[in-house]
């Protein structure tokens, strides 16, 4: 299964897919303000997901596109 990540200021919105690319749950999670608290509110076994996949809003001066997180990124 995918993880589908968007955690914002205040909220945390996330889908998962199958491995055919359905939606089998979406969630919109508000007024976070914990958000050990907030993951613990979401009904997915973790064991059964292969990739996690988070939107960055911002990547600063040096990523002006969508990029893979690997070595080399969290190295800069």
């Amino acid at each position: 299964m995918v993880l589908v990540l968007n955690c914002g200021s205040s909220s945390v919105k996330f889908k998962l897919f199958n491995k055919n690319e359905t939606e089998i749950l979406s969630q919109n999670l508000q007024n976070i303000t914990n958000y050990k608290k907030a993951f613990k509110q979401i009904r997915v076994d973790f064991s059964k997901v292969s990739t996690v996949i988070h939107r960055v809003v911002h990547g600063g001066n040096m990523f002006a596109q969508h990029v893979q997180i690997n070595k080399d990124v969290i190295d800069r």
